[in-house]
């Protein structure tokens, strides 16, 4: 017997299954060895699903293909902006440093605002959905649900227009950034050191 055919019949004997452990080279009571899963005597047997059926890589949404989905207006890019729009246009630094924590300010609360108006009309809307009656019928409708849903709509919203304010003081202080900007000074900027 050659020797690929001896890694083979070796690797066969000895990889690991799902109904039983990895068989050794013959050196031990292999057949005697318990069994890897658990049963017991007239306990139902459950098929589980095997985990790779439903397997996603953790960093699977990073890698999106060109044309894919617009990139959010996050805190990263944001400042990413901050940083590049003065190097662009020769400048020092932004127009305003004040209404850069301005916006900061006004995107946090904004967001603080929706995200914990969705997380509480969430709560809300979980619990009357699960709501029964002693005959068991729902204690809600949706359009109850809906209506005490409301409140949160209208905070949500609140919320959102606080952040877009923050995006047009951005706006502006772009704005006030390129037009102090002058054309020498961009020529500059873009030379090579």
């Amino acid at each position: 017997m050659d020797a690929y055919a001896t890694v083979i019949r070796y690797h066969e004997c000895t990889k690991h299954r799902f109904e039983a452990y990895a068989r050794g080279p013959e050196t031990l009571d292999w057949d005697a060895q318990p069994a890897p899963f658990r049963r017991y005597d007239g306990a139902a047997v459950k098929a589980l699903p095997l985990a790779a059926a439903r397997f996603e890589a953790p960093f699977a949404r990073l890698q999106q293909p060109v044309g894919g989905p617009p990139v959010k207006a996050g805190p990263e890019s944001i400042g990413a902006l901050y940083h590049l729009i003065p190097k662009v246009f020769g400048r020092e630094q932004m127009h305003s440093i004040g209404l850069i924590n301005s916006h900061f300010w006004l995107a946090t609360i904004g967001t603080v605002l929706y995200i914990a108006s969705m997380w509480v009309n969430g709560i809300a809307q979980g619990l009357m959905w699960r709501a029964i009656n002693e005959d068991g019928t729902l204690t809600y409708s949706f359009v109850e649900a809906l209506e005490a849903s409301h409140p949160g709509f209208v905070v949500r919203m609140i919320g959102g227009a606080i952040f877009f304010t923050g995006m047009l003081v951005m706006a502006y202080n772009t704005w006030r950034t390129v037009q102090a900007a002058k054309p020498a000074e961009y020529d500059a900027a873009a030379q090579i050191a």
